[in-house]
């Protein structure tokens, strides 16, 4: 194996064989520093040369020996004469967009049962505010509501008649028809006597709403 020393050993081996014994440790330094500088540019230079070298074995095909005149000259024209003007005509369909369909259930209310015959009936008729002289009704709506007096459940019916009055020019006519009075809970059959007595029964009695249940039955 043959071993390469750098210039400034030799010359300081050269020096001492000689028997100078002054040595110019600066020159020294300056030629090491130059000699180390030129090392470094030639690892640097085998270094790239190394790294082309595996870039053209193990690369992409398309970087494998492709110089830059040869990609410029295989790169087709981007608008060749012979395609200008030239329009492709495909065949479209119109396809219809889809919307969902959305079903609405409607169940229909069976409605309450009626209340028992065998209720007693207090039948009040309200007539409406409006003049109805020489009117004859068309129908007439009833509405019942379920009262109380102690020791007895009865039937407030309240009868409205239903008028139907033509206008003055005979084109139109209109419903004429008395409003129900107010009621503490609209679309219950209970009327203002029978909540009141629920209410004071419950609090102030302390029976609870099945033990009135029971007592109704038995005065029904």
């Amino acid at each position: 194996m043959i071993f390469v020393l750098p210039v400034n050993i030799l010359q300081t081996v050269s020096h001492i064989a000689s028997g100078n014994s002054f040595i110019d440790y600066k020159v020294l330094f300056e030629q090491e520093r130059s000699h180390n500088i030129e090392l470094r540019l030639q690892i640097q230079s085998l270094q790239l040369q190394l790294a082309e070298l595996k870039k053209m074995l193990f690369g992409g095909r398309a970087e494998k020996f492709v110089t830059a005149n040869a990609t410029a000259v295989s790169q087709p024209e981007l608008f060749p004469d012979d395609k200008l003007g030239q329009i492709d005509v495909v065949k479209t369909t119109l396809v219809k967009e889809y919307q969902k369909q959305q079903t609405k259930l409607t169940v229909k209310h069976p409605g309450r049962n009626p209340l028992p015959e065998s209720l007693r009936r207090e039948v009040i008729e309200l007539m409406p505010k409006e003049d109805v002289e020489g009117l004859h009704p068309v129908g007439k709506e009833i509405t019942e509501k379920l009262e109380y007096r102690p020791g007895e459940l009865f039937v407030k019916q309240y009868v409205r008649p239903e008028y139907i009055k033509p206008s003055n020019d005979g084109l139109n006519a209109s419903r004429i028809i008395a409003s129900l009075p107010a009621m503490p809970l609209e679309k219950s059959v209970a009327g203002a006597s029978l909540l009141t007595h629920l209410l004071a029964s419950k609090f102030v009695d302390h029976l609870p709403v099945y033990r009135q249940l029971a007592i109704f039955k038995r005065q029904m």
